[in-house]
């Protein structure tokens, strides 16, 4: 039998022209025309003989890398219209800066539910301290938050101090999401507040009275200190009410130092942090060691825009703070005893509460959270974490370098240093080596080497000798 005819013009090999011209075979068949009102397709021009060419992943993931900091943001390519832009200004390779995160894989989602495709103008800028700046620019579709990977590093301390370094102050500016602030300050999310007091991960906070003292402490190795009008060995010394300090010692204080400056507001006392908030401080400490001005409520923390810190002496004291919107917990102790007893007993008492929840389903947490009067969303937040989920130091009664070593090898990020000092006999050795031990604190040798010489330390108080109406530790809920 014979092949059977096929129709002309088909098949795969058939004539563009729709004949058959050599009976038996058919021609390469015509590609299907485009639409004939549209232009003609062209071509991308090649690339020039020798160039290199950046890979598309390249190009649309850039990652700019600092001081230990990365810099990442997607950058898509907006030939016409300009849509997304990336403008990285001079200087952004030489310091750190803070990473941008806007999902799950640090890529804009403008599909995540709940949150607004507002294109918000975010500015960040850090100052080393002399006179050196640090500016990274972007306008991008931002849906997260802003975060910090590591905190930027300033200048190092002088030879004795332990080879710690201070963070430069960082400003963030916030523009198109309803809040503009700036000089070390953030209005944004409880997360990014949080990622601001990492930045004084593992450093130490001094207390000081005046400019000078804040540039001793600033020498010495400092991550930032505490603007005062008296210490609290004073403050127990001279009784009295304790109230905010002077807005032109705190003026002075920012003025001589370039490291963050905190202040403290009585608990409960809004309209104090309200002034601190406007005179630019970086941190607030809603703190016991001034005079209570409301014995039933702590401050609302959320609507401010700047980190508050806040003391505890349990784990249900911690998630009751941290619920109002602290930023940072430290340890209540005994302030102005040279004490550190009462510091050891809560640290230890934070700990205790976050190992017990280990282990426990969600109706036994739930039940938890009632006896202790916390938070149940704070609980879930610390068992995945098997510790708080905000920065936490220890405060009260710390005068040695023992003492902060102590402190930090409890589980501590840190430690405030209040009388201990400048109650001292050589306030600037004495905080040289306090610097030192906190941050080599599982180092006994280098230890034994920094108390060595250092003068006579603060005169202390026992603490069963205190009337219990004089504890500061007690105030607050």
């Amino acid at each position: 039998m014979g092949r059977a005819p096929t129709r002309q013009g088909a098949g795969r090999h058939a004539h563009p022209q729709g004949r058959d011209p050599v009976p038996g075979r058919r021609s390469p068949a015509r590609p299907p025309r485009r639409n004939p009102g549209a232009p003609p397709l062209r071509r991308r021009p090649a690339p020039a003989r020798g160039a290199e060419r950046q890979p598309d992943s390249q190009a649309r993931d850039p990652v700019f890398r600092g001081q230990g900091v990365v810099f990442r943001a997607r950058v898509r390519r907006a030939w016409r219209g300009g849509r997304d832009r990336l403008r990285r200004l001079p200087g952004a390779a030489d310091h750190g800066a803070p990473a941008r995160r806007a999902g799950g894989d640090g890529h804009a989602d403008p599909a995540a539910p709940g949150r607004s495709a507002v294109r918000p103008r975010v500015r960040v800028q850090a100052d080393a301290g002399a006179g050196e700046a640090l500016a990274l620019e972007d306008v991008l579709p931002i849906h997260g938050e802003v975060a910090f990977t590591s905190p930027p590093r300033g200048e190092v301390a002088p030879e004795g101090a332990g080879g710690a370094e201070r963070p430069r102050r960082i400003s963030i500016v916030a523009e198109g999401n309803g809040a503009r602030h700036g000089n070390g300050s953030v209005k944004g999310s409880f997360k990014v507040k949080a990622g601001l007091a990492q930045m004084l991960k593992g450093g130490v906070i001094m207390d000081v009275v005046t400019a000078e003292h804040a540039r001793i402490a600033q020498e010495a190795g400092a991550c930032a200190v505490m603007a005062l009008e008296r210490v609290p060995a004073d403050i127990r010394k001279e009784g009295g009410v304790a109230r905010m300090s002077d807005p032109e010692l705190i003026k002075s204080i920012m003025a001589a130092v370039t490291i963050p400056v905190m202040a403290k507001c009585r608990i409960g006392h809004f309209v104090e942090a309200q002034i601190l908030e406007a005179l630019g401080v970086d941190y607030i400490d809603e703190s016991e060691v001034l005079t209570p001005a409301d014995e039933e409520n702590h401050i609302d923390k959320h609507p401010f825009k700047i980190p508050f810190v806040c003391g505890c002496r349990d784990l249900g004291e911690a998630a009751r703070r941290i619920a109002e919107g602290a930023a940072m917990i430290r340890t209540k102790g005994e302030a102005g005893t040279g004490n550190v007893v009462e510091a050891v007993r809560h640290a230890r008492a934070v700990n205790a509460g976050i190992r017990k929840l280990q282990g426990m389903n969600h109706a036994e947490l739930v039940h938890e959270a009632k006896l202790i009067g916390a938070p149940v969303e704070v609980l879930v937040d610390c068992q995945k974490l098997g510790r708080l989920p905000v920065v936490n130091f220890a405060a009260g009664g710390i005068a040695t370098p023992a003492d902060a070593a102590l402190m930090m090898q409890l589980g501590v990020d840190g430690v405030f240093v209040g009388s201990g000092i400048f109650k001292s006999e050589d306030p600037l050795k004495r905080a040289q080596a306090i610097v030192a031990a906190t941050t080599y604190y599982d180092k006994p040798e280098v230890l034994a080497e920094v108390s060595a010489g250092l003068g006579k330390a603060m005169h202390g108080l026992e603490i069963p000798a205190i009337p219990k109406d004089e504890l500061l530790a007690a105030r607050g809920w």
